[in-house]
């Protein structure tokens, strides 16, 4: 788990998350950029939705100030991951993040909702 408030090396805002276990699921609330130089906070995050033990596994994007190909990278790779162990994955999304999707052509691939209370109520798929 990254630190909430850590710097980059250059004094920018860094990509951090914190995980915690609600409801029944394994929830990821991520803040800051999800770009290039955040790669090795994006890494363990993989990494932590990979070892995840409930079946639901849900990534709060909405504090997520920027993301670029890396960021969407790393989303898709957290979609094969949970595919792949049998998690539900659930994004909460905020409008830049929907925008890189719709992007990339990936929005219809990931089931998402508009607030945490909502991704927590969706039923399992």
């Amino acid at each position: 788990m990254t630190e909430p408030d850590s710097l980059t090396p250059n004094g920018g805002v860094a990509f951090t998350y914190s995980h915690s276990q609600r409801e029944g699921a394994e929830v990821f609330i991520c803040r800051g950029p999800m770009v290039l130089n955040c790669h090795p906070a994006l890494d363990e995050l993989i990494g932590e939705a990979r070892a995840a033990r409930q079946t639901r596994v849900v990534l709060d994007l909405a504090a997520v100030t920027r993301v670029d190909s890396v960021g969407v990278g790393t989303l898709a790779k957290i979609l094969r991951t949970a595919l792949g162990t049998g998690h539900d994955l659930v994004l909460v999304l905020n409008a830049g993040v929907c925008q890189a999707l719709d992007q990339a052509s990936l929005s219809n691939v990931f089931r998402s909702a508009g607030s945490l209370e909502a991704a927590l109520k969706l039923p399992s798929k």
